[in-house]
């Protein structure tokens, strides 16, 4: 957790979709081999990660929050420093806009 005069980094989170073991994945390793893929992202904030698309959880899209690093149906691939904010105010009023 960070303190009040740190700042909050936010990270984008990307994700392979497919399983590990998954058939689904191996075929999707072609694709890998010559640049293509399919790929999840989603951006982490102050230990939120935030996406947009369906939350398996439920059957409505739009903008969700999940844990980092665990997305069902994907697999971590890397994650890349955007940023920072002074905090989580002007982000959240970004969020209401998208919701």
């Amino acid at each position: 957790m960070t303190s009040s005069s740190q700042s909050i980094e936010v990270i984008l989170n990307v994700y392979k979709l497919g399983e590990p073991n998954d058939a689904q994945m191996k075929k999707l390793q072609v694709l890998c081999s010559v640049g293509l893929g399919l790929y999840h992202s989603g951006i982490e904030i102050n230990g939120v990660e935030y996406a947009y698309g369906g939350d398996a959880s439920s059957s409505l899209t739009g903008v969700f929050t999940s844990v980092p690093l665990c997305v069902n149906g994907a697999t971590y691939h890397e994650s890349y420093l955007l940023g920072t904010v002074p905090d989580m105010s002007r982000v959240y009023e970004v969020l209401k806009q998208l919701k």
